[in-house]
This record gives structure tokens, C-alpha cells and sequence, in this order.
């Protein structure tokens, strides 16, 4: 591993004389191999553990192929992720978790995300004493001062024994109603700030919508529908003019256009073209790259699908492929425009969990 990342050349630099000092000049000059260098020991720890449970294949083989790879979903999309384990004393694993997170603006808040996930499954599990391990020097030490400001921040000032006194002794009748009056009138103006404050509170932000000011920047392809809203997509497989089978995928929740089966790290390229499989994936209106759309309904989005494939020129026909929750786009489209569809897929859908089996009147 250490010849392949070619790090000899770098370690008989003038002026270093500790591991410490080799790794700062790495840092410093070569970022990228250090990153490279780190994702490979992590690729191959990965290896010893799939090894170990018996579970390592073909497609594990190159791990440096695999840190790459992972390297490039980080900072193309900002996809890290995330797992925990959880363990009794005796070592039994009683929880765990594992998944790609999109938009991780850095490794810290990757870590984070993973101890807020392990902290919620503990939680719903009932486990009350809990004793968290991370490898991030980093999170632990912010949380920490976290703490210790918010404990700093909740001491309650002390009421002296006289002004307790004072407050508890009885008034004379009229002064008490003069009192209950202006009274009466702060309450009144407390609770209208709260109602004030609680109504700001409700309403969410205005959206920050891709390529305006202060929004964030367009690196996707994207068209605008006919109300003047961008639909983000990419496009993925062998060129649609070619194409055999030409496919939409709609993501689920909390996901984007990014994940979908057909992407090159999990598909063979070469099963895509021996198939002919042209696909575009797009991300739903409000994720990603995609403006949102305030006057949604449930057939809005499968007339903004026809108008995509309209604009892409996909033809007369299309399939349609849904994963999770963007099930439901799927039965929108079979129900607004069969017409246009060539066929219709579901990939673990959200349905009626009480059904023994799908009806034959929405199978047929």
C-alpha cells in the first residue's frame, strides 16, 4: 500500500524527523494522497472485518478501486457513511446501523450525525446508561465544551431570604387589586409575544433555491417546467438514442437523484450496455437541485415527469421506476398518464402494510 500511494518519495524531505513531521508536510503539500492513503487503510480494515464474518467477495478485491471511488462520492456530492455499533457488556452486538448520507459538509459532521443516529435508536430501544465511543478527537471535544457551556448557561440566580419574605407576605386589599391589574395586562402582552413568537416559530424559511443570490450554486443538468420551476436529473447508461429500455427513477425520502441502482459503483457498466438501459434519474421537487413546489399535488409530480421526458426527447413511451416512498410517484403516474408508459416498477414501495398481497385491481 505504501508503494502504491508512492509515499517513499516524500519521506526524506529536508527537516523531518518524526512520523509527526512527515505527517504535517503531507498534509500541507499532498492533501489528497493523505486522504487517498487513509481511505485505503480504511478500505482494507473494512476487508479484514468482511474477511473475519465471512462476507468479503469478488467485487472487494481492489480496495484501492473502492477508496476511490468513495473518495469521489465525498466531494462530488458530499456523500459519507455512517454506521454504529451497539454492544452489552459481554461484547453481544444488540444494535447497529449502516448507510450513505447525503450533503455531509465535513467528516465532523458525518461523526455527528452518526452519534445523533446511535443516540435515537438507544433511546427507542429503552437503553438508558449508555457509554459512547469515537474515533473524532475532534466531536468529542466540542460536544464537551457544548456541555459545559449549556451547564454554565442554566444556573439559576439565588433570591436572598428578605426579597423571599417580601414576596411572600400578605397585601392590603386595595393595593392587591391594583396590583392583579397591571398584572393582568403583562400577561396579556406576554401572551401575545409568545403567540407572536410561536407563529414565527411555525413558518418555516423561505427556501434557498439552487443558482438565486443567496442560494446554493447549480452543478447539475436541469430543465424548467412550464410554471417556470428547474427539475434537476442525470443521466446515466448508454445514450437514449441508442437505448433499448429507457427508464425514469424517482427516488425516496431523504434521498436524491444520486441514489438509484443503476449508478456505476453498484451496477456493472458493462451489464448497463449489454442491456442497452438508458436511465435518468431526477430529484423530486424541494430536494436537491430541484426548485420546490409550493401548490404540490398528488398528480403534480407525474405531469412534471411527462414534461421531462417531453424535453429529453424519450418518445411516445417510458418505464417508470420508484424505490421507497417515491413508490407513490409511480402510482400518481399510472393513474394521470398511463398512456405514456411503456412499463411500471416498484422497488420496496410504501404501501398498505395490512394487504396479504398486492390487489389484483391495482396489479391489473
Amino acid at each position: 500500500m505504501w508503494d502504491r500511494c508512492n509515499f517513499g518519495r516524500f519521506y526524506d524531505m529536508d527537516g523531518m524527523i518524526t512520523l509527526d513531521d512527515f505527517c504535517h508536510v503531507i498534509l500541507n503539500k499532498f492533501p489528497m494522497e493523505w486522504e487517498n492513503f487513509l481511505m485505503i487503510l480504511w478500505g482494507l480494515w473494512m476487508r479484514r472485518n468482511k474477511k473475519f464474518h465471512g462476507q468479503v467477495d469478488e467485487k472487494d478485491a481492489n480496495v484501492k478501486v473502492m477508496s476511490k471511488l468513495l473518495l469521489m462520492d465525498y466531494h462530488k456530492y458530499g456523500r459519507a457513511g455512517l454506521g454504529f455499533v451497539t454492544r452489552n457488556a459481554r461484547g453481544d452486538v444488540l444494535l447497529s446501523g449502516a448507510r450513505a448520507e447525503c450533503y455531509a459538509s465535513s467528516p465532523l459532521e458525518a461523526e455527528a450525525k452518526s452519534l445523533l443516529w446511535a443516540i435515537n435508536q438507544a433511546h427507542n430501544k429503552g437503553y438508558s446508561k449508555i457509554i459512547f465511543e469515537s474515533d473524532s478527537l475532534c466531536l468529542v471535544n466540542a460536544l464537551q465544551r457544548a456541555t459545559t457551556t449549556t451547564m454554565s448557561q442554566g444556573a439559576k440566580p439565588k433570591i436572598s431570604a428578605a426579597s423571599a419574605r417580601s414576596h411572600t407576605r400578605e397585601s392590603k386589599p386595595s393595593s392587591w387589586l391594583g396590583k392583579f391589574g397591571i398584572l393582568k395586562k403583562l400577561l396579556l402582552v406576554l401572551l401575545a409575544g409568545f403567540c407572536a413568537w410561536a407563529y414565527q416559530a411555525c413558518n418555516p424559511p423561505p427556501p434557498r433555491i439552487c443558482g438565486s443570490p443567496d442560494g446554493p450554486v447549480v452543478s447539475s443538468s436541469r430543465i424548467k417546467l412550464r410554471d417556470g420551476r428547474y427539475l434537476a436529473y442525470e443521466e446515466t447508461g448508454v445514450p437514449k438514442e441508442i437505448a433499448k429500455s429507457k427508464i425514469i427513477f424517482v427516488h425516496g425520502f431523504g434521498n436524491s437523484k444520486y441514489f438509484h441502482p443503476f449508478h456505476a459503483a453498484i451496477v456493472s457498466p458493462a451489464l448497463v450496455e449489454e442491456l442497452g438501459v438508458y436511465v435518468v434519474a431526477l430529484d423530486r421537487p424541494g430536494y436537491g437541485e430541484s426548485d420546490p413546489d409550493p401548490k404540490r399535488t398528488v398528480k403534480s409530480l407525474a405531469f412534471d415527469i411527462e414534461e421531462l421526458a417531453d424535453q429529453l426527447n424519450l418518445g411516445p413511451k417510458f418505464y417508470i421506476t420508484g424505490f421507497s416512498m417515491g413508490g407513490m410517484v409511480t402510482w400518481s403516474c399510472l393513474k394521470y398518464i398511463p398512456h405514456r408508459l411503456a412499463g411500471a416498477a416498484l422497488i420496496s414501495p410504501g404501501i398498505n402494510y395490512w394487504w396479504p398481497n398486492l390487489p389484483s385491481n391495482l396489479s391489473n
